[in-house]
Formats: C-alpha cells, structure tokens, sequence
C-alpha cells in the first residue's frame, strides 16, 4: 500500500513537472513566432534579394507545378512587385501580378541582359536560381522602375556636374523633387561631389560612401527604404545614386498591440491549461479502468482482434511499443489482457484455418478427381453395353486408359496427403548426413539415362570444387529435385539444355537448375508455386497433378530452404534453392 501510494505521489509530482516544461516550450515557441514576425517585417523594409531567397525557400515545385503561400502574394501587391517562376528552358511556369507586358518565355539572350542590367523595359528586376531540385529554376522578382531611364537622361544632359549653370541646377533639382527623392553624386574616391533633391547634405554633412556600399545599393541589398537607382558614367569616373521614394509602406502600425494581444492570449492559454490540467488530473486514472471495462466486453463478443488493435494504439502504447506512463500503474493487467485476448485469437484463427483447409481439401480432390472418374465411368458404360463389339485390341486400349486413369488418381491421392502434411509441417523427415554434390549429379545423371526424356541436354557443374555435405531427408529431396527438373522438361521445347549447379558460402548452401527455354510471363512466376495454379484443369490434355511445384516448395521450406524464381519469356528460368549451412 505504501509503495503504491509513493507511486502514485511521485507519478502527480513528475506530471506537474512535465506540465511545467511544457508551459516554458510553448512560451518558447511564441516568442520564436514573435521573432519570425519580426524578421518578415524587416524584410518588408528591404524587399530585395533578401526576400527574393527566402521566397524560394519557402516555395514548392513539383513537376513544374508552383506552390507559394499566399500571404506572399498579399506582400507583393503591397510593394507593387510582380515575381516569375522560369523553368530551365525559359518558359514561365508561375507568376504573381506579373503585368502583361511580360513574355510567357525567356530567350538565352534575355535572360543574360536582365541578368546584367537587372532591367527589362521599364521594370526594374532581381533575380536568383533555386537548385534545390534536379533541375534550376530562375526567380524574377521586380517592379516598375523608370528611375533609371531618368538618371541615365540626367547623366547624358548634365554630364560635367561641376560645371553646371544655375538654370541647370535648378532644373535638375526641380526634376529630382519631382521624384521626391535625392541625387548623389560621387567621386572615384567615394566622396559626394554634389548632392540635389530633398534632404541633400551640406558640404559639411556629407557623408562619404564604401565602394563595397555602392554595389550593395546596385545589387539592392541595402537598407534603404527608398528605391535606388545607381548609375557610373566611365567618362567622368563618377558615380550618380539615385534615391527616389516608393510611397509609404505601413510596416508597423498596430505591431505593438499585436505583441500585446499574443502576450495575452498566451497567458490565458497557459491559465486555461492549468485548469484543465486539473480536471484531468482528477479524472485521469478512472479512465482506464473505463478501457478494460470496454476490451472485456469486445472479448464477450468474440472481438478478438479488436482488443488487440486497441492494445496497439498509440493511446496505450508509445512509439518504442512501451505501456505510456499514465497506464503505467495497469501495466500487469494490460499485459494480462494482450496474452489472453491473443490465444483467444490463435485458438479462433486455428479453427478457421483447419475449417479452410478441410473444405479446400476436398474441393480440390472433387474437382480433381471428377474427370478421370468420368473416363472410367464412361468406358464402362460402353463396355456394359451390349451395342458394341470390341476386339482384342480395343479391349487392351480401353484397359489400358482405365490404368491410367486409376493410376493417376492414386498418385493424385498422394499428392493432396503430402501437400497436405507440407501445409501443415507435418511431414516426418528423416534427415542424414550426405554428400549433396554427388546426390545432385546422381539425380541428374538418372534423368540422362532415362529412355522417355528425349532431345533435353543436362548438365551439372560444383561452383564449390569441393565436397559439399547437408543433411537431408533422401528420399524427400530427391522428390523435390525430380518435381523441378521434370517441370523444366515438361514445359520448354525438345532441345533445351538445362543446367544443375551447386555453391556455396559461410552461410548457405547454393542450388541452381536454369533453362534455355521458353520462359514465364510475371503471372506465372507469382503463382507458380500455388496449388492448382498448373492443375486446375485436369483434363486429358494435361499430365500431372497440379501439384508438383507447390510440393517441391513444401519439401524446401521442410528443409529450412526457399526457393525463387527468376524467368523472361524466350530467355529461359532460373530457380534458385537456398539452404542454411
């Protein structure tokens, strides 16, 4: 009693622990949310390569069919930007407010100018390669840009800067306010030699840009929020920077109350959960004593298997097949419930399966025997009869057949009982040690030397080059061998040569009987070893039981062995016989 109320002391006080982790986890996940909120709206402020990278790792294509989650679209239109999906051979698979300007496919020489100019038309364009898949695809990621056109129009009408009238500047001040922007311009040091437009810095407030600053603003890479547009003029060496405004983009607006409002839904989410951790808590170890009560029930009703795919389900068992910690407690009388519920069910299955077996014992043996019953039936009938005059000769004929007849089902007879003790793995084997390479060449050597098998080249080859020894049941193996090599010459044509070979390694002995026949289709392979898939008809036409191969496999498997088989029509077969050492 103590042990158990010490149980039950330390299993409360670990859950409460556990709760407790639990609750910093999802305070931890909410604040990585928060931290992922943040890092998109700092891409809205530079929505560049950037955002053009991060586009492609959250984009899926499948056989050239684009999935982009829709809030991109939303932050697109916000900037006025347009994105292409290009495929390896220029066609455009995917776009997002692409205008209709743009082609439907790019040319090599198209591609290689963008990729220069970063421009097309009047659009201004990033791009980059995702080669995440096998094969590339090209991003286009751009907008309508006019500013370069303008500072180029600038840098060709007021090229020597230094030099300008005042009609000039203030003509060209008055075009850079236009664009509610401001004009830079820059020696091959770096220094601003002139700056125009709104908020231009004074001789003394200039400040100086990096080289490395000034292809960061050309490759769009800087943090300005203004669109800028860089221009160098190799006749001058200067530089001209273009800082034009894109309107006003809210970014955080109500972000703040936002967090707030996160903040507060967190808290009530852990309150919440403390509650009904409590309740549950309370109700948590009458819940399984409910389940037993349901799996004795099923039980009553014969649902074995029910029971026992109760017993697998994830609500009882975790993902290494333990009993989970809260049925802990019980685990003794789920044990208990598995074992009985399971011969409950062997005991149900075994008595289906003997019901199956007998019934297909004696179809098979009615179906079997039927037409050699039906010869008999009617030559006795004719015999019986007095509108016949038989000679010598027919009488041997009709005696003759009726021997077969009986004959065959004799061996029929004795084929279902040894299929049927196979099936059952109740055959007895007397197992002694032999020499299995020189039993294999005997095996075939007889075949040699049989009269009734014409035009059929064997052979026998010993990959190993040395003695092999297994034990095995002589007279059974040598049945098995005989099923599969008379097989390989009842069905292939006169002419086939059908080699025997034998190997083996540290673990396995090797038995290979292949044919230069006619083949098998895949049907047959797959059902060549099931019983009556060669005999379901036994009609005159056909010799044999039926049975001979799924016999052969019997005699394998008795063995410890399998068997497979490996065939193409007009290539020949293969079966391959594997043994334990």
């Amino acid at each position: 009693m103590k042990s158990t109320k010490r149980r039950l002391a330390f299993r409360f006080t670990f859950q409460f622990i556990i709760f407790s982790i639990l609750a910093v986890i999802i305070c931890g996940l909410l604040i990585l949310n928060v931290s992922d909120y943040l890092t998109k709206e700092e891409i809205k402020r530079n929505f560049t390569i950037g955002t053009l990278d991060t586009i492609i790792s959250e984009t899926t294509v499948t056989d050239d069919e684009v999935w982009i989650h829709s809030s991109w679209e939303e932050l697109l239109a916000e900037r006025n930007m347009w994105l292409q999906v290009i495929n390896e051979e220029g066609k455009v698979i995917h776009s997002i407010h692409a205008p209709s300007d743009l082609p439907d496919s790019y040319t090599l020489q198209e591609i290689m100018k963008i990729n220069e100019t970063k421009r097309y038309l009047h659009y201004k364009i990033f791009s980059s390669i995702d080669t995440y898949y096998q094969m590339p695809y090209l991003y286009f990621l751009g907008y309508e840009s006019k500013s370069d056109d303008l500072l180029l129009e600038w840098v060709n009408t007021y090229q020597d800067v230094t030099q300008l009238s005042d009609d000039e500047l203030e003509q060209l001040t008055a075009q850079v306010k236009a664009k509610n922007g401001r004009l830079d311009i820059i020696d091959e040091q770096g220094m601003v030699v002139k700056s125009i437009g709104n908020g231009a810095t004074t001789e003394e407030g200039r400040m100086n840009y990096t080289p490395v600053g000034i292809v960061a603003h050309r490759q769009g890479l800087s943090n300005e929020r203004a669109e800028v547009s860089v221009y160098y003029d190799t006749e001058t060496n200067y530089t001209w920077i273009l800082k034009s405004d894109r309107g006003e983009v809210t970014i955080y607006g109500s972000f703040l109350r936002e967090i707030i409002a996160v903040l507060f839904v967190a808290a009530a989410i852990i309150l919440l959960l403390g509650i009904l951790f409590t309740v549950w808590h309370a109700t948590r170890y009458g819940q399984p004593l409910l389940l037993f009560i349901t799996w004795l029930e099923k039980l009553g009703q014969g649902n074995y298997q029910e029971v026992l795919n109760a017993m697998q389900d994830k609500k009882v068992l975790n993902r290494k097949g333990k009993v989970r910690s809260k049925y802990k407690l019980y685990e003794e009388v789920i044990t208990a419930f598995k074992e009985m519920a399971g011969k409950l069910k062997q005991s149900e299955e075994e008595r289906e399966q003997l019901d199956t077996t007998r019934e297909a014992w004696m179809t098979g043996i009615s179906h079997d025997l039927r037409t050699p019953l039906s010869s008999i039936q009617g030559y006795g009938h004719m015999l019986e009869s007095d509108h016949y005059e038989w000679t010598a000769t027919e009488l041997r004929e009709i005696g003759a057949t009726i021997r077969e007849k009986g004959e065959y089902m004799l061996q029929l007879v004795e084929d279902f009982s040894l299929a049927f003790q196979l099936k059952n793995s109740s055959l007895p084997l007397k197992r002694e040690e032999i020499k299995l390479d020189e039993f294999l060449q005997h095996t075939v050597l007889a075949l040699v030397n049989d009269v009734t098998i014409k035009n059929v080249n064997f052979s026998f080859e010993n990959a190993a080059d040395e003695p092999i020894y297994y034990a095995a049941d002589v007279h059974w193996f040598e049945r098995m061998l005989l099923n599969l090599l008379l097989n390989a010459v009842k069905h292939n044509p006169e002419g086939t040569e059908i080699v025997v070979t034998i190997d083996k390694d540290e673990s396995r002995i090797y038995i290979k009987i292949e044919d230069d026949g006619i083949g098998m289709d895949e049907e047959t392979q797959r059902f060549l070893f099931e019983r009556y898939y060669r005999g379901i008809n036994t009609s005159e036409k056909v010799d044999g039981t039926g049975l001979g191969m799924s016999i052969a496999k019997g005699i394998v498997e008795a063995h410890g062995g399998d068997i497979t088989v490996q065939s193409k029509q007009l290539q020949g077969t293969t079966l391959t016989l594997r043994f334990p050492v």
